[in-house]
């Protein structure tokens, strides 16, 4: 009867230790979502970003910049519910052409997986109703 108790309580202790170890091993593997504000008055969008997401300054004081992993949310919200989307320079770093049709209000796209890391990706946001857009950017992780 001793024995089986000791080897219940070994095999408990294992897999707590087993789960411990799963839970610190994937911890650093979720990515937290990237928010961008959005809030235009007339033709004029202002972009706010409350944390750029960067670790070495890739951003270095842009406002409107963003540094994302690969496989990463990224989440547009305009706050007076316009139609938006997005031109990018050279090619969008966005799975799907997210993006690329006007959309009201909000926008969710995810950071393409096939991306080097230190990219950089300008583009425009527009409204519907107007010609010129604003210029952020994404830096990729």
């Amino acid at each position: 009867m001793k024995n089986n108790l000791t080897s219940l309580k070994s095999k408990r202790f294992s897999s707590i230790l087993i789960l411990t170890f799963f839970l610190f091993a994937f911890t650093g593997l979720v990515q937290a979502d990237a928010y961008i504000q959005l809030d235009a008055v007339g033709c004029d969008v202002d972009v706010s970003v409350s944390d750029s997401g960067c670790d070495n300054g890739e951003c270095s004081g842009d406002s409107a910049c963003i540094c994302a992993s690969r496989g990463e949310h990224i989440h547009w919200d305009e706050s007076g519910n316009n139609s938006f989307k997005f031109k990018f320079d050279s090619g969008s770093p966005l799975k799907n052409n997210c993006g690329k049709n006007f959309k009201k209000g909000k926008q969710k796209c995810v950071v393409k997986e096939n991306l080097s890391s230190g990219s950089s990706y300008s583009y425009e946001i527009y409204l519907k109703q107007c010609d010129d857009g604003t210029d952020p950017r994404i830096v990729i992780k």
